[in-house]
């Protein structure tokens, strides 16, 4: 049986996750968590969800970082 494969539209979702620099750890856990669910199941909603946070999607000399 053959399958035919078609353009879909997907929901891109941005999470914007910000966190004190001294939990890593859960950060990483975050992304993890989110890049297992897009493979395992966000497909079923035709779902995305992008993790962004401040230390890797920030533009530099914007603003202050924290502000």
């Amino acid at each position: 049986m053959a399958t035919s494969l078609s353009p879909r539209r997907v929901n891109q979702f941005h999470v914007f996750f910000a966190s004190p620099r001294d939990v890593g750890s859960k950060r990483q856990y975050v992304r993890k968590f989110f890049d297992e669910y897009n493979r395992h199941t966000a497909h079923i909603w035709n779902a995305q969800f992008v993790v962004l946070d401040w230390e890797n999607d920030s533009t530099i000399g914007v603003s202050r970082l924290q502000a």
